[in-house]
């Protein structure tokens, strides 16, 4: 059953043992999942990709694809990364934790992340036990071992990064 009006290679996997290019085609996805991919991280055997329309899961061992695209704040999803047995996922209307375990969103009981729902959320960063978060309304750092959180900086940052414990935000969106 094609889901695509066309095949297109979506995502491309070098298989070192086998010596050869493995490809990922759209028709492997439902048609209900945008192709645009805006982040990917690899955790274990698996690999997230963030798209416009939902998260793909890429079990690497066993080719299984599995798509989530219902129960996010928003299907728009920006950025994501790993913290012990969940990953933290951007969206343009706050912050969803997914359990890599179950492969469910988890009710997330920090305060910080949940006074940012209905904001835009550009960019994750984990440094230690802190995660800091680049929002429209600023910049959040929140210690995940116990939820505590503040405002780092007022300013509005698309992309953030550190850097022997300097944090560095740019104000100009990178993908424009």
């Amino acid at each position: 059953k094609l889901l695509f009006s066309e095949n297109v290679d979506f995502l491309t996997k070098w298989d070192e043992k086998e010596n050869k290019w493995d490809y990922y085609h759209s028709n492997q996805i439902s048609s209900a999942v945008n192709m645009d991919i805006n982040r990917i991280l690899r955790v274990d055997q698996f690999l997230y990709i963030c798209t416009m329309k939902g998260l793909i899961i890429l079990d690497l061992f066993d080719d299984r694809i599995n798509v989530v695209n219902r129960g996010f704040l928003d299907i728009a999803l920006w950025d994501i990364v790993n913290h012990d047995q969940s990953v933290f996922i951007a969206t343009s209307k706050g912050i969803n934790e997914f359990s890599t375990s179950s492969n469910d969103i988890i009710k997330n009981e920090m305060k910080i992340i949940n006074n940012l729902n209905g904001y835009e959320v550009y960019d994750l960063l984990i440094d230690g036990n802190v995660m800091y978060i680049a929002s429209e309304m600023g910049v959040f750092g929140v210690n995940l071992e116990n939820g505590e959180g503040e405002m780092v900086s007022s300013k509005s940052f698309k992309k953030i990064e550190i850097n022997k414990h300097d944090l560095f935000g740019l104000n100009t969106n990178l993908w424009s």
